[in-house]
């Protein structure tokens, strides 16, 4: 199921990862892994505060704005500095794979105030949206205050020999997985 839950993790506190697509944690050494099939990958990092974030940005959890709930979570929790955050889009379905309904697009658009760098592009014949999801959460991460954003531009679906893809094997596929974790202060 996808959502916009985020878990935050501190001082070794009890979680629960159920229905959670993101994880983010201040603790060294304590590694943070999610699974994608097409989904786009976020990895967050304040390197000052030191304060890392892995999100699972599918459809619904963009349309919900997941990216922009997790830096409000770096802001609001650990008191970070958006400017100071890096971020890294990884491999996801691309804009020349993913087309979608008209109110799933809606949805998709209404989580940004700038459609920019053609998000959505109508397509042809078929009455279907072409979404950019990478450049979609790259626009909140903007809009949210984050300036430092590197995206890999590998389409999963057009890559499938490289990468899983939940459309490309009609849902009979595997996971990639996007892990990070801070290395302790020795």
């Amino acid at each position: 199921k996808h959502t916009d839950n985020i878990v935050v993790i501190k001082n070794n506190s009890n979680f629960d990862l159920k229905e959670t697509d993101g994880v983010i944690t201040d603790q060294d050494d304590l590694p943070i892994m999610l699974l994608f099939a097409d989904c786009t990958p976020v990895i967050l990092f304040e390197p000052q505060k030191r304060i890392l974030g892995v999100i699972h940005a599918g459809w619904r959890g963009t349309a919900k704005g997941i990216v922009s709930k997790a830096v409000k979570i770096f802001i609001e929790e650990f008191n970070a500095a958006p400017e100071l955050i890096k971020a890294a889009i990884g491999p996801a379905i691309g804009q020349c794979c993913y087309p979608v309904s008209e109110d799933v697009a809606e949805q998709l658009r209404s989580s940004i105030k700038k459609d920019c760098d053609n998000i959505f592009i109508k397509a042809e014949n078929t009455g279907k949206i072409n979404v950019d999801l990478k450049k979609l959460n790259a626009q909140q991460l903007v809009e949210s205050g984050v300036l430092n954003i590197d995206v890999m531009g590998y389409c999963t679906s057009c890559n499938n020999s490289l990468f899983y893809s939940y459309r490309a094997d009609n849902g009979k596929t595997g996971r990639h997985c996007a892990v990070a974790s801070i290395k302790g202060q020795r």
